[in-house]
C-alpha cells in the first residue's frame, strides 16, 4: 500500500507541527510521531478502520484534535491521506505526559 499525502494535508500538517512546537518544546514532535505511528497502523491494518458515507475510512489520533482520512483508489490499494485543519486556537487541548 502506498500512502500520499494530498499537497494541502501536507501543509496543514506542518503547520500544526510548527503550530505545537511554538505552544511548549518537543510537543510538535510528540505530533509528528503520533501521525507517523497512525499512518504505519494504517498501512498494517488497511480495512481495520470502517468504511464511511462516502466511502471513505477515517482514523482519530489518539491525543491530538486530528484525524486522518482515506481514500481508496478503485484499481489499487493507493490511499490519500489528509490531515484536516483543525481550530487549534480555539478550543483547550490536554495532553497527558
Amino acid at each position: 500500500m502506498t500512502i500520499c499525502f494530498v499537497d494541502e494535508a501536507r501543509r496543514e500538517f506542518l503547520d500544526a507541527v510548527l503550530y505545537y512546537e511554538d505552544a511548549r518544546a518537543s510537543l510538535g514532535q510528540r505530533f509528528k510521531d503520533e501521525v507517523e505511528r497512525t499512518i504505519a497502523w494504517i498501512v498494517a491494518h488497511p480495512d481495520g478502520p470502517r468504511l464511511r458515507p462516502g466511502l471513505y475510512r477515517r482514523v482519530n489520533l489518539r491525543v491530538f484534535p486530528f484525524y486522518i482520512s482515506l481514500c481508496s483508489g478503485h484499481a489499487s490499494r493507493n490511499f490519500l491521506a489528509h490531515v484536516p485543519r483543525c481550530r487549534l486556537a480555539s478550543r483547550p487541548l490536554s495532553y497527558g505526559h
